[in-house]
Formats: structure tokens, sequence, C-alpha cells
């Protein structure tokens, strides 16, 4: 079982459910310096959690980075300290090994994921190019439309089977008001333990 470790980060109260965490390396980073060290543990919860309390949860890798300094640091800060370094590194190793479970785990994978496509979409512009056959003499026209299709398609299959895991995590069902066909994440007899 995953270790729960409850935070109220923005109302500046630590509270660690189990003794484990207390000797942890959330724990390491306050006894450098408790003033620092909440703002860093701050800028950990804010890059690692799931929960819906996180405001960046949703937020792609590349930025997030630099709006958990933002909000952790107020501005003051663009960049991990070189001194802080391995303590911060260690914590968020812990805070992905222990306190993010396998489920938000795998919702991430499909962030990710969508978020690769996006980029691959967002560069690529609809191109028609015109093919002459010196054999023939026949004119044909390709387009990179299709492959364009393709990829708006796995992204809408992502999206369901992403809805799909987080209405099954949270209800014990996958929800039958997804627009569009359901995923094969949703078809079939589920069994929850």
């Amino acid at each position: 079982m995953k270790k729960v470790l409850e935070l109220e980060i923005y109302k500046k109260q630590l509270r660690f459910k189990d003794s484990d965490t207390l000797d942890s390396p959330l724990k390491n980073l306050l006894k450098k310096s408790k003033k620092l060290g909440f703002k860093y543990l701050l800028y950990v919860y804010l890059l690692k959690d799931m929960n819906n309390d996180n405001p960046i949860k949703d937020m792609r890798e590349g930025m997030k980075h630099k709006e958990a300094l933002r909000i952790a640091f107020k501005g003051e800060l663009n960049r991990v300290d070189d001194e802080w370094k391995d303590l911060v590194n260690v914590a968020l190793q812990y805070y992905d090994g222990k306190i993010v479970t396998d489920f938000q785990k795998e919702i991430r994978v499909y962030d990710d994921k969508m978020d690769q496509i996006g980029d691959v979409l967002k560069d690529m512009d609809p191109e028609i190019e015109t093919n002459f056959n010196t054999m023939t003499g026949a004119t044909t026209f390709t387009s990179n439309i299709d492959i364009i299709n393709k990829m708006l398609k796995e992204v809408l299959n992502l999206i369901q089977t992403k809805t799909s895991l987080i209405a099954l995590n949270a209800e014990g069902k996958v929800s039958k008001a997804l627009r569009g066909s359901l995923t094969p994440m949703s078809t079939g007899r589920l069994k929850i333990k």
C-alpha cells in the first residue's frame, strides 16, 4: 500500500500521516531550513502531485517546472539552488515512488502521450504535393492529411481511455456518457476487487 502524505501546502500546515514519512526525504527538506525547505517541499508537491488540489497537475511537463518554481518561490528563484539540488532530487524520487499512486502514474502516461502527439501536430501543416509520372503521363496528388487525421483519432482514443480510467477509479464502473465509441478499456466485463 502506498504511503499517504497529507499536506495543506497553501495554508503552510504539514501533516505526515505515517511514521515512515517522518524520516523521509520530504522531512529532510525541512530539517535543512524550515523556511526554504517548505518552499522546496511546495515545489516537489507542485511537480509530482496528481490530486485535484494541485493547481498545475495538468500542465505540460516542460512548463510545469518553471511554474512550480514561480509559485513556490513567488518569482524569487528561477532554478533549484545547487546546494539544494541533491535533497530536492531525492525528495522528487521519493514523492513519485511512495506518494503518487500507480493509477496516477498511468494517467500521467496518457497525458504525456497526448502532449507528444500535440507537439507533432503543432509543427505539421497540411501539404498537398503534385506528382507527375513520366511513364504514363498521369498526375497524382499526395497529402499528409491522412497522417494528421490518424493522429487526431489517436488523441480522441487517448482522451476516451483516460476518461474511462478516471471513471473506473472514482465510481468502480465506466461511464456510459462518453461521447463517441467506448474504448477497448471500457468494453467487456470488469471485475473490481
